[in-house]
């Protein structure tokens, strides 16, 4: 019976102070991110835990963790994190996202015509000792 009481008072004190109030561990734990990422995007001023509000708003760092791990470099991260505190229409995310996977496509695209010239390479060479022998 203690334990729920001070679980309750807990909940109904960050209620009070407008939002959740969790240490980075804290949120770490919740969110399933190491500490020392989040620790990265506070510096970047992608996260301050003392703003965090809500179960939506912690899914969108989880988003914003997921198009990190994509690749996506800090400015894009501050895009997206623009958009969903901003207009939070779908439409505009959905058009950025979009626009990043053609990016990556192309990306893709060069490294398999790469691959590609490389294999080209490598059947000359073999074709050349076949000769010589």
């Amino acid at each position: 019976m203690i334990l729920f009481t001070l679980i309750f008072l807990t909940l109904m004190f960050a209620k009070k102070n407008g939002g959740m109030q969790l240490t980075l561990e804290e949120l770490g734990t919740r969110i399933h991110i190491e500490v020392k990422e989040l620790e990265w995007y506070e510096s970047q001023g992608l996260l301050n835990p003392e703003e965090l509000r809500s179960d939506e708003e912690l899914e969108q760092l989880q988003l914003l963790d997921d198009l990190a791990r994509l690749g996506l470099g800090v400015g894009e991260l501050r895009q997206m994190k623009e958009l969903m505190e901003g207009s939070r229409t779908e439409e505009n995310q959905l058009r950025l996202l979009k626009k990043w996977r053609f990016q990556m496509l192309d990306e893709i695209h060069g490294k398999q015509q790469s691959l590609d010239r490389l294999d080209y390479v490598i059947y000359k060479i073999r074709e050349k000792n076949k000769i010589g022998k």
